[in-house]
């Protein structure tokens, strides 16, 4: 499906409903804010859920640092994330290893307790998110790795096909609502029936 096709089936949906009409710009953005919505969705049921994971699938990125990248940071310990569209991390690497993901609170006690068992280390390093940026523990020397979820542009989500068909339909229909949440109609309800049910004609 493309933009051109997207903006067609919303226009569907309002004539069935018989509403007004929304103009292209309008439709956008409820189709971002959509997108934001479609993510946090199946992210919550990434690690359990297979359908999340393939709902997901064409939204990772990768960005890695070698030892020379690592040596400009401005803190020894932190990635500075400058994908504006970045939403949440799936995975951190560390060197050679595997770093697990805290909370900040967590993410604190660890650096500053003197427990050998429950601190972390250079084989069980761990990371959080905080202001824009990966903090890790310990700091990286050689290797730093992020993997992670980004918000697509409309174009990328359709002309592109990083959301596959499926998945395009209940953006939509999640935009569908939002464009219709202020409307307190009998044509309302018989919209949100339909848009639950994920009509794709």
């Amino acid at each position: 499906m493309t933009t051109t096709e997207a903006f067609e089936y919303l226009d569907l949906l309002l004539d069935k409903a018989d509403q007004p009409y929304f103009i292209d710009s309008e439709k956008e953005k409820f189709i971002n804010l959509a997108i934001t919505e479609f993510i946090n969705k199946y992210y919550d049921k990434i690690d359990s859920n297979s359908e999340s994971r393939t709902a997901l699938n064409g939204l990772y990125k990768f960005a890695q640092q070698d030892s020379a990248d690592i040596a400009t940071w401005n803190f020894a310990n932190r990635y500075d994330i400058t994908d504006n569209f970045f939403m949440y991390p799936i995975a951190v690497k560390v060197n050679d290893n595997e770093a697990e993901f805290k909370g900040y609170k967590e993410y604190v006690e660890d650096l500053s307790t003197s427990d050998p068992f429950n601190k972390s280390n250079t084989d069980y390093p761990s990371y959080v998110v905080n202001n824009n940026g990966i903090n890790m523990n310990p700091a990286p020397t050689t290797y730093f790795r992020l993997v992670y979820l980004y918000r697509p542009t409309i174009t990328e989500a359709f002309d592109d096909g990083k959301v596959q068909e499926n998945y395009q339909i209940e953006i939509l229909n999640i935009a569908s609502r939002k464009m219709f949440a202020n409307i307190e109609s009998q044509s309302y309800e018989m919209q949100s029936i339909e848009t639950e049910r994920g009509i794709n004609q």
